[in-house]
């Protein structure tokens, strides 16, 4: 192709011969011009057709160039936040990993539309579709999903395979309350349940919150066994489920969890604005079934072979199925003397009881004298992992100076791991105080009997300035206003 006669009528015989020798590079984009313009071409065209011919080479090279054949990766991780997001390779070499999760995803050759310079340094492409956007983002919201009240069976056995599930975690447990339970959770491809949470809402410190019912130890998210073999694969996992979860919560003025004993990982919950308080039970674990009694404090074994001899003196005898209707007094008699009344809740008693025993999952103990009268009682609820210790009783002039009481805490410890299950004093706590804290009296006497020190995690918050305020003179009244240190002994 001859260049010097048409450059010559452009640029004049010297700058032509010297474009043409000294900067080819030039040349070639003045070519590129010259097709895209053929009006250069034209001797004399007329204005009218000057400016059609000259429209129509705008539109026909923008049309040439606004597509482009790239590479495109996406992530093919379901977990990842950055799940089926497009992502434009520079310079790629066949292989794409995500900027998220850093796992390996697929690498497609596509022509796409060029907007800006944006989408040539790797970044999202922002001249990707419009409706793959959105449904990218319908994905997310329909990751979380609600559960109709007919499938709350599904969540049931769900908790029961879940990795820290408990009775306290199912629907027919709140809803044995008189709550209206609320179960969310993710699904796999084949619907299954992978993770998800229940909850009530009620009202408390006179504002709409997330709370749990009384005598229940735990209300926090759930999910299945991890099997991830990686350390990093399975914090990873509990993190982005966690917060997963509570994307999902509704917007209210109070949020209380308190999280299963192995449930360890609070950052997503300070992440979003959670305070985090720490609470402690003791356990007797169900593998030392037969000599837990080694492990208690020697006053202890002493006042438990003291009360065998006192029992039989006195002719106490243990009754395992008594009339709950019998066991309530003594409860509300006990909890006045030690200022916390469950008046609150007094009304649901019988009901709870009934769909417990409806179930299974609970009993009852009173502890008779000679004249059959009721001298203590005590409440013992369990599931397929642990028997929880959640209401005591005994009558007021038994209370100084008689040891018959301890007489019911090993039945409910022997008949826990007759059960195959540990018995956990955690109930008691959750049940006796607001707080969830025992007395140092009470923390010393679950202690004595030689039990495992288990903590958890009780995450709030309070997006209410009102019932902030309220909590926080709360704590300042019962707990920082002290001026006296307290001894545990």
């Amino acid at each position: 192709m001859h260049l010097c006669p048409l450059l010559r009528g452009l640029y004049g015989n010297v700058r032509a011969d010297r474009i043409a020798t000294a900067w080819p590079s030039r040349v070639t984009y003045k070519l590129l011009t010259l097709q895209a313009k053929p009006t250069a071409f034209c001797e004399n065209p007329s204005g009218d057709e000057e400016r059609a011919t000259t429209e129509a080479g705008k539109v026909a090279a923008r049309r040439k160039m606004a597509k482009i054949k790239r590479q495109i990766g996406y992530c093919e991780n379901n977990d990842c936040e950055a799940y089926a997001e497009e992502v434009f390779l520079k310079n790629g070499d066949g292989s794409f990993h995500c900027h998220r999760c850093g796992q390996l995803g697929q690498v497609e050759y596509r022509e796409v539309a060029i907007d800006g310079d944006k989408s040539l340094l790797g970044l999202k492409a922002s001249a990707r579709p419009e409706a793959s956007r959105s449904s990218n983002r319908a994905t997310k919201r329909e990751l979380v999903h609600e559960l109709p009240l007919r499938e709350h069976d599904r969540w049931d056995r769900f908790v029961r395979s879940s990795a820290h599930g408990s009775l306290f975690h199912t629907a027919w447990w709140q809803r044995a309350w008189g709550m209206e339970p609320i179960v969310q959770v993710t699904t796999d491809a084949a619907g299954e349940i992978q993770a998800g949470i229940c909850y009530c809402v009620g009202r408390r410190f006179t504002t709409k919150a997330i709370l749990k019912p009384p005598m229940t130890c735990f209300n926090g998210p759930l999910f299945l066994p991890l099997q991830k073999s990686s350390r990093h694969g399975c914090n990873s996992y509990v993190k982005k489920t966690f917060q997963t979860l509570l994307r999902s919560l509704p917007g209210v003025g109070m949020y209380d969890f308190v999280l299963s004993y192995g449930d360890t990982d609070v950052l997503p919950f300070l992440w979003n604005g959670f305070d985090t308080l720490v609470e402690y039970s003791y356990v007797i674990p169900v593998a030392e079934k037969g000599i837990w009694t080694r492990h208690a404090a020697k006053t202890r074994r002493w006042s438990l072979r003291r009360s065998a001899t006192d029992a039989a003196r006195e002719d106490f005898v243990v009754d395992d199925r008594p009339a709950f209707s019998e066991v309530v007094p003594l409860l509300h008699e006990t909890n006045e003397v030690r200022r916390h009344p469950i008046s609150q809740y007094a009304n649901r008693l019988d009901d709870w009881w009934k769909t417990v025993v409806e179930r299974k999952a609970g009993r009852a103990y009173m502890l008779r004298d000679r004249q059959g009268r009721g001298a203590a009682v005590s409440v013992m609820v369990h599931d397929h992992r642990s028997a929880f210790y959640v209401a005591g009783g005994m009558r007021r002039d038994l209370r100084k100076g008689s040891m018959v009481n301890v007489l019911l805490m090993h039945r409910m410890i022997e008949d826990a791991h007759q059960m195959g299950l540990d018995f956990d004093f955690g109930g008691f706590a959750s049940s006796a105080a607001r707080s969830s804290k025992p007395k140092p009296g009470v923390e010393g006497f679950f202690r004595s009997l030689g039990g495992e020190l288990r903590s958890s995690y009780r995450p709030v918050k309070f997006p209410s300035l009102r019932a902030d305020l309220i909590w926080q003179a709360h704590r300042y009244l019962t707990g920082h206003r002290r001026r006296r240190w307290v001894s545990s002994d």
